[in-house]
């Protein structure tokens, strides 16, 4: 079972994935659970990375061609999926 604390969600953020009948929620969620394993790897493995520099680097995923390029051969509009997901991750 996923524990809310693990995503980094409060329980409200939560309540309220669940209460919109339109979203995939379990997309949601996965989606956020790999933003938040995608930080923790570059904190253990690289350097200190907390939510707000994890944030600063989705933004330079999309400002940088560079970045965008290894994403974008992998899948078209994926600079902007892992962007989002990071900036909701970091709680923005």
């Amino acid at each position: 079972m996923l524990l809310f604390r693990e995503l980094g969600l409060s329980l409200d953020d939560i309540a309220s994935l669940l209460d919109q009948p339109a979203a995939d929620r379990a997309r949601a969620l996965l989606t956020h659970r790999r933003a938040l394993e995608h930080r923790r790897h570059i904190d253990r493995w690289f350097y200190p990375c907390p939510p707000a520099m994890h944030a600063g680097l989705a933004d330079m995923h999309e400002s940088d061609p560079r970045f965008a390029q290894y994403f974008e051969q992998r899948a078209e509009g994926l600079t902007g999926y892992v962007a989002t997901a990071i900036r909701s991750n970091a709680g923005g």
